[in-house]
């Protein structure tokens, strides 16, 4: 499991990463949370900036990945709804990421 996590910190999630990384990933949440929320975090680029939709909804896949792991995982959905206001709150100007949150992050509208 070590070499995992540590090819985990050292890969970033990206629209190129192996579907066997993130399958793996998937595997070593339940041990490993914060290692594999740190890994999912770097799939979610600056959203400061804008982007293409496509990489809006690819995001908001990834935080749903996150909201997974703080909910059904570590049971601290403080946690993801934290995550979740400091994500609205760097989308607010941005009309299209809200868009393709709001169909992922079914709880975000919530916040």
């Amino acid at each position: 499991y070590e070499e995992a996590v540590r090819l985990l910190a050292n890969v970033p999630y990206d629209r190129w990463v192996s579907d066997t990384v993130v399958k793996a990933a998937e595997q070593l949440e339940t041990h490993y949370p914060l290692e594999v929320l740190s890994f999912y975090r770097s799939g979610i680029g600056p959203t400061d900036r804008t982007a293409p939709r496509g990489e809006y909804a690819r995001w908001a896949q990834i935080a749903a990945k996150m909201r997974h792991i703080w909910v059904d995982v570590m049971r601290k959905p403080d946690l993801w709804i934290a995550f979740l206001r400091e994500l609205k709150a760097q989308s607010e100007r941005r009309p299209a990421m809200e868009a393709s949150s709001a169909r992922v992050l079914s709880d975000g509208a919530n916040v």
